[in-house]
């Protein structure tokens, strides 16, 4: 089960990522049609009816939750070109697995973009695990595809 998305104006990501005035907080609309979408491709679902996100002309930031093991995990996702150039923890509630807030870890994400088709939608680099902290590496793992998938979605539309 996917966590409400908390992407609130206040949040501190979008600052770390783009200038204050280059950027704008958009709406992307959820309707049933790409709810459904998201749910059978990344198994990610989405209670509201709405995502607040940051965009620049090719660029986005998106923070989404997922949970782990038992608890979400905040995470901030920017993208530019379709790729993912910065991806930070905001916020890690479980009691394990936190390696994956660590820049040895999160640097694997910086290029990423989405390759395949429907169910098969993967990153196009592997992803190294981390002994003791599997649920939380596929945690991020699902959350950047589905940062990448809105990220194409938004700008299209």
């Amino acid at each position: 089960m996917a966590w409400p998305i908390q992407a609130e104006p206040e949040s501190p990501f979008p600052g770390v990522v783009f200038e204050p005035l280059d950027t704008s907080i958009q709406t992307l609309w959820l309707n049933a049609e790409l709810k459904q979408i998201i749910a059978e491709n990344f198994n990610y679902s989405f209670p509201g009816i709405r995502v607040r996100y940051w965009r620049t002309q090719n660029s986005s930031a998106w923070v989404l939750d997922e949970v782990g093991k038992e608890q979400p995990i905040t995470i901030g996702i920017a993208i530019t070109d379709g790729k993912i150039d910065r991806i930070e923890v905001l916020e890690y509630r479980e009691s394990r697995g936190g390696e994956i807030q660590f820049p040895f870890f999160r640097e694997q994400f910086l290029g990423a973009e989405l390759s395949g088709k429907k169910k098969k939608t993967q990153l196009n680099q592997d992803i190294d695990g981390i002994t003791g902290a599997t649920l939380s590496v596929n945690a991020m793992k699902k959350v950047a595809k589905v940062a990448l998938f809105l990220h194409k979605h938004a700008l299209a539309h």
